[in-house]
């Protein structure tokens, strides 16, 4: 719904998932769903950044981090520790947006440096992860939004191009 404009509805559609698991997490507390929750609430953050509305949508990010902390506290081997690390990465990328959108630069840069630093981790953990590199391009290239007409804005664009164009040649059905 995102990427046909329906923003609104995303955002309806999100929620009403968004309250079913939190039952099922409440009845059965496993860390399937809790990384459910936890997606569920960054797909309203999503939605809720799209919609221009910054304040809900970095609490939607803040709850998000919430979760995968709890996940890591009740879980701490947990193999998912990377994934767990991209979400709160990803969290951070949203948040970031929405600050952007807002007018705290300052804000934004420092989530767009906390984004990089965790899906830089994550993307050279699962190089072969296309949203999780799709997710590291936007961060560089909201890093460049932050820092204006800059030596180091040029420096994050160039850096987000190079992950689209790896992105783009190593999706052979992708049209050029």
């Amino acid at each position: 719904l995102h990427t046909t404009g329906q923003d609104t509805r995303a955002e309806e559609v999100s929620r009403e998932t968004l309250e079913l698991q939190q039952r099922l997490t409440r009845r059965f507390p496993m860390p399937a769903g809790y990384w459910d929750l936890a997606q569920d609430h960054m797909s309203v953050a999503w939605s809720l950044r799209n919609q221009r509305k910054p304040l809900e949508s970095q609490k939607a990010c803040e709850r998000v981090r919430g979760l995968c902390n709890k996940l890591v506290d009740l879980f701490p081997t947990s193999y998912q520790r990377p994934r767990i690390n991209g979400l709160i990465g990803t969290s951070f990328l949203c948040e970031g947006y929405a600050l952007l959108d807002s007018g705290r630069v300052t804000d934004a840069e420092g989530l767009f440096r906390q984004s990089l630093s965790l899906l830089q981790k994550v993307v050279a953990d699962f190089p072969d992860d296309a949203p999780s590199r799709a997710h590291l391009s936007s961060a560089w290239s909201g890093l460049g939004k932050s820092l204006g007409t800059t030596r180091q804005a040029y420096e994050a664009y160039r850096e987000a191009l190079a992950v689209c164009e790896t992105l783009v040649r190593d999706s052979p059905d992708v049209k050029r």
